[in-house]
């Protein structure tokens, strides 16, 4: 019923802009900034292309999703499809004969894994905050007041200067900082993302066709960072908090105001 085949950057790029589960994270540019070779399949029916996936070969693996800073990418199919379940089998089918292992982490919008489960692989759960027209009357009430009561000042911030606060941030948490600066420059440059920010934190934004996201933040840990989100989100109309998995994490973005939303995925690696 389905054929797959390798498809080049211009038709999958097309593709995602019209499916719900196309994201910025699907997008070849975004692949590019990685070293790694990505792969596009496309899940075609006669001539018709129904749906995709893109992914990081990465030894014998092939990973769609997960990767640093890379929240979701996984299946994507073309708006008010239904045959997902056949459309799935075909990808694995077609993903197990040229892989040791896969993994795969889906859009938000793309619920059902159970043909990843029929087929042996070991469920993945993850979590974001979606907040729709931010506003402080939203937030939690320690938020709220955390914000209005933080007197500190914008100004302006370079990139060499978030990063480093940013890695003064996984530092002071005794974490690995996820990109080097020679990444971030590349995705800077790229895709022009906002800072914002005062002398103690930062927050940097992205933007798709969609929805902003939250991408980084960064802070001297001298005072809370709420303020300087708040004022990176107001005025948009929706943005992903992107991720809120680490239980510290969930409860500071929580206070935001959003909607807990899971993202499923699943992985034989």
């Amino acid at each position: 019923m389905y054929t797959v085949k390798q498809i080049d950057d211009d038709t999958w790029s097309k593709f995602i802009r019209l499916s719900q589960q196309g994201s910025i994270f699907c997008m070849p540019e975004w692949c590019q900034l990685f070293d790694d070779t990505y792969r596009i399949l496309g899940v075609f029916k006669g001539d018709d292309l129904q749906g995709g996936i893109v992914g990081f070969q990465r030894g014998a693996d092939f990973i769609s999703g997960g990767y640093p800073v890379t929240q979701f990418q996984g299946i994507c199919v073309k708006p008010h499809f239904e045959d997902k379940y056949s459309l799935v089998e075909a990808l694995l089918e077609q993903l197990s004969q040229d892989y040791y292992g896969v993994q795969v982490i889906n859009h938000y919008s793309f619920h059902d894994v159970r043909p990843f489960l029929w087929a042996g692989y070991q469920p993945l759960i993850k979590y974001t905050y979606l907040i729709s027209d931010p506003s402080l009357e939203k937030m939690e009430k320690d938020t709220r007041y955390e914000i209005l009561h933080n007197e500190s000042k914008l100004i302006q911030c370079d990139l060499r200067s978030f990063y480093d606060m940013y890695v003064r941030t996984f530092e002071r948490k005794s974490l690995p900082v996820p990109v080097t600066y020679d990444w971030m420059q590349k995705f800077f440059n790229k895709f022009k993302p906002v800072i914002t920010a005062t002398k103690d934190s930062a927050a940097m934004v992205m933007f798709d066709w969609r929805r902003a996201y939250y991408i980084f933040g960064a802070s001297t840990g001298e005072s809370n960072s709420l303020k300087v989100v708040w004022e990176a989100i107001k005025g948009l109309k929706e943005i992903d908090s992107a991720g809120a998995n680490d239980r510290q994490i969930a409860l500071y973005k929580r206070g935001l105001g959003g909607k807990l939303t899971p993202y499923l995925g699943a992985k034989n690696v």
